[in-house]
């Protein structure tokens, strides 16, 4: 999976950034996602390609999927493992079924 410079969620578009620090108040965090700024920050401590960097990446991606649905962040489905479960399922999807995402899909 290639992490993008951009990606949109619903009507907006976040600038996706690798950096040392994701969050600026808490090092132990691999990734944050900035409503406000329209930024995702993602870990650079581990490779390009590396398969947690994609878990992290959808895991932000998630969380601004959940805020353009307006799920209200102190709902208990808005919770870090929900988001987490949500998100390792859908790396899972796309790893396992790349095909459905290329240009041209052959129908059975």
């Amino acid at each position: 999976m290639k992490i993008p410079n951009s990606v949109k969620i619903g009507n907006i578009t976040y600038k996706v950034v690798r950096t040392n620090m994701p969050d600026e108040t808490d090092k132990v965090v691999d990734g944050n996602i900035i409503y406000g700024k329209n930024v995702i920050r993602i870990s650079n401590g581990f490779g390009e390609g590396s398969e947690y960097m994609e878990q992290v990446f959808l895991h932000e991606c998630v969380h601004g999927m959940f805020e353009f649905m307006a799920i209200d962040r102190d709902n208990a489905i808005h919770s870090e493992d929900i988001i987490d479960r949500v998100s390792k399922a859908m790396h899972m999807f796309i790893k396992d079924n790349p095909a459905i995402f290329k240009d041209k899909l052959e129908v059975i």
